[in-house]
């Protein structure tokens, strides 16, 4: 089965650095589709060292995607070396894969009071969390066991607010997926908890009374047969070409490992106040 249209494209111009303290290089450029009709698509290009990583990215943006979860739209873009800025060194027409994160502008103003400061971070987190987005955020990355939110990977346009980077999520479970029928294995990744929840922990600290977080499981359930069906089409994507096979063939195990920790969600996030509580009283 071909894969659909909007997840495959290629740069089309020499992209532009973002700066800032990111983990990997990150690009901001136009990119068109490898098929379909749709050109000059803005798009974050970040570039990340293995297959598992772009596996992951690409996978929870897909699972995100049938959950109606803020975040933006993924793909895989083919790049060509030469138009990268800061990846000198590789052969003339070398090309690579980067992850492609559909982009997302900051309204200008909350840009501006964003800042850069030591009171960046409190601006963020007091704001995010008075809107629904820190709730399902904090399951979401409970889901995901994503231990890597922080205030520079959150974006408001203006209207909501955007959860980027995942490429660290299920991070530790990296090199058991391949083997995610073997029983002991699976229950492995149902049961691993990520050792921090920052979003989580901002909601039980602002919102100690409606933080709202036990209710979330509710909400992701709704999605569940979705994510099934998307997970079965998965299994078929082809593209016939060898660099991007395996990272698909990656996704679609990720996607079913986040499927398989449906259940477990509600159990995850008690365990996540609870231990926020116990620490709370042995505090006080």
């Amino acid at each position: 089965m071909s894969i659909p249209e909007g997840l495959i494209y290629r740069l089309l111009a020499t992209p532009t650095q973002v700066e800032g303290n990111h983990q990997n290089a990150v690009w901001r450029g136009l990119v068109g589709p490898v098929r379909g009709n749709e050109t000059g698509v803005p798009m974050f290009i970040k570039h990340l060292l293995t297959q598992q990583a772009l596996a992951t990215e690409l996978a929870c943006g897909i699972a995100a995607q049938t959950f109606g979860l803020p975040v933006p739209d993924p793909a895989l873009v083919i790049c060509d070396v030469s138009d990268l800025s800061g990846m000198g060194g590789r052969p003339v027409g070398a090309e690579l894969i980067c992850f492609g994160s559909r982009m997302q502008f900051e309204d200008p103003v909350f840009g501006r009071q964003r800042g850069h400061d030591a009171s960046a971070e409190e601006f963020v987190w007091a704001r995010i969390c008075g809107t629904p987005t820190g709730a399902t955020g904090a399951a979401w990355d409970e889901l995901v066991a994503n231990r890597d939110r922080h205030t520079e990977n959150v974006v408001y346009d203006g209207v909501k607010w955007w959860l980027l980077d995942h490429e660290l999520a299920l991070e530790p479970l990296a090199q058991v997926m391949a083997r995610f029928a073997d029983a002991v294995v699976h229950q492995e990744i149902i049961d691993y908890r990520a050792p921090e929840n920052r979003l989580a922990n901002q909601m039980l600290t602002r919102r100690p009374a409606d933080h709202g977080l036990r209710s979330q499981p509710r909400r992701f359930a709704a999605g569940v047969k979705r994510l099934a069906v998307t997970m079965e089409q998965m299994r078929n994507w082809s593209t016939g070409d060898s660099r991007i096979d395996p990272i698909l063939q990656l996704a679609e195990i990720i996607v079913r490992s986040i499927h398989a920790r449906l259940p477990a969600l509600a159990l995850h996030l008690d365990a996540r106040i609870g231990a926020r509580d116990a620490k709370s009283l042995w505090n006080s």
